[in-house]
């Protein structure tokens, strides 16, 4: 039904808003909690942590079928997500800053990043699901979808650390 290309596409796109997510959310904490190991690694843990789940959950989903309803669907529920994290930022992490630094930065981390991250997660898997023609070619299908997946999330971390952050 769908190309290939529509699905590289997506992989794309969930590898970079991924890696924005991680640097604009780890940029927002550093108000609150400074820049430091402190802010950057509950950032990243829970960015690995989301990711797993959801890899995790994405795989059971994509043992049912190769519907692309769940994977549009999961995408989209992340981009929600995504988009609410700047509206309830101020709200978390104004909570969160009573809790001290590390239990602070670790709440705000897990509150603002974990449901997106999870849905981003899952899309992985229904992704390569998709793309995946048959056991032949399933090594080569998934690496394509993690080196597609990981391109977005360096071209994303130049543009966002270098041009739109600054």
């Amino acid at each position: 039904m769908y190309s290939n290309r529509v699905f590289y596409v997506l992989a794309f796109l969930e590898g970079a808003i991924v890696m924005a997510m991680e640097l604009l959310c780890g940029k927002m904490l550093t108000i609150y909690f400074g820049n430091s190991l402190i802010v950057w690694t509950p950032v990243l843990a829970v960015t690995l942590s989301g990711l797993t789940t959801g890899y995790f959950l994405g795989g059971i989903i994509s043992e049912k079928s190769k519907n692309t309803d769940a994977l549009f669907s999961l995408f989209f529920l992340a981009l929600i997500f995504t988009g609410f994290i700047p509206y309830l930022s101020d709200v978390f992490l104004n909570m969160s800053t009573n809790l001290g630094y590390i239990n602070g930065a670790v709440i705000s981390s897990l509150l603002l990043l974990t449901p997106p991250l999870i849905c981003m997660g899952a899309t992985t898997p229904l992704i390569i699901n998709n793309v995946t023609k048959s056991v032949v070619n399933s090594g080569k299908a998934t690496g394509w979808v993690y080196s597609v997946s990981t391109a977005g999330g360096i071209l994303s971390t130049f543009i966002i650390g270098f041009y739109l952050m600054p």
